[in-house]
C-alpha cells in the first residue's frame, strides 16, 4: 500500500494496519470502559512499531485529569477536554515512536469494529 501511494502520488505515507482479531482485542481491552459514554474523549494512538520503553514508562501524572494506558502497540488516551487542547497528547507526540502513529477517537474505533464484525459474518 505504501509503495503504491509513493508510486502514484509521490508521497511517503506510513501505513498502519491491524488484523480483525487485533482490532477486536483492542476494543475488548479498553482500559477506560466508562469513557464509552463519550467517544470523543477517548482516543487510541495506533503505533507503527511496538511502544518503546520511554512510551511505556511515560509519566502522565502531571497532566491529570488526562490519562493514558499503553499496550504493546497502542496508546489509549482519556482526554476529558478533548484532543485539540490536550497537553498530554502534545507531550506524548514528542517522544520516540509515538509521533509515527495515527490517532482515532473511540467513536471511530467502535464504528470500524462494528463494520469489521459485519463483514466477518
Amino acid at each position: 500500500l505504501a509503495d503504491a501511494i509513493r508510486r502514484i502520488a509521490g508521497l511517503d505515507i506510513p501505513i498502519i494496519t491491524r488484523t480483525a482479531s487485533e482490532w477486536a482485542r483492542l476494543v475488548a481491552n479498553n482500559p477506560f470502559p466508562g469513557a464509552n459514554i463519550d467517544g470523543t474523549k477517548l482516543h487510541v494512538v495506533f503505533l507503527k512499531q511496538p511502544a518503546t520503553k520511554l512510551i511505556r514508562c511515560f509519566d502522565a501524572e502531571p497532566y491529570k485529569p488526562e490519562e493514558l494506558a499503553v499496550t504493546e502497540s497502542e496508546v489509549y488516551l482519556l482526554l476529558p477536554n478533548g484532543l485539540g487542547r490536550s497537553k498530554l497528547a502534545t507531550a506524548l507526540a514528542r517522544i520516540d515512536n509515538a509521533n509515527a502513529g495515527t490517532t482515532r477517537n473511540w467513536n471511530t474505533v467502535t464504528a470500524l469494529s462494528e463494520r469489521i464484525a459485519a463483514e466477518r459474518t
